[in-house]
């Protein structure tokens, strides 16, 4: 967790003109750090800044995605492809 606060305050000090967390950035600290979604938010208001959260949503969407498409060539009973 404290990885993903690192990153997310690195992300601030060079994006310091932007007032908005990108989606693909705040998804990345969910996936890659465990960094959850709620705690970026919070993080981001009390900064004064906002979360794309549309950006977010299609990063978690095209992962569900991803992980939906590579198990489909497996044969569900066995397991095997």
């Amino acid at each position: 967790m404290s990885l993903g606060i690192q990153k997310f305050e690195n992300h601030i000090a060079t994006h310091g003109s932007s007032k908005e967390i990108a989606g693909d950035f705040a998804f990345e600290l969910f996936d890659t750090f465990g960094f959850p979604i709620d705690l970026t938010c919070l993080i981001a208001s009390e900064k004064g800044l906002t979360v794309d959260m549309e950006g977010f949503k299609k990063g978690l969407e095209a992962q569900k995605n991803t992980f939906t498409s590579s198990g489909s060539s497996r044969n569900r009973k066995t397991g095997r492809n």
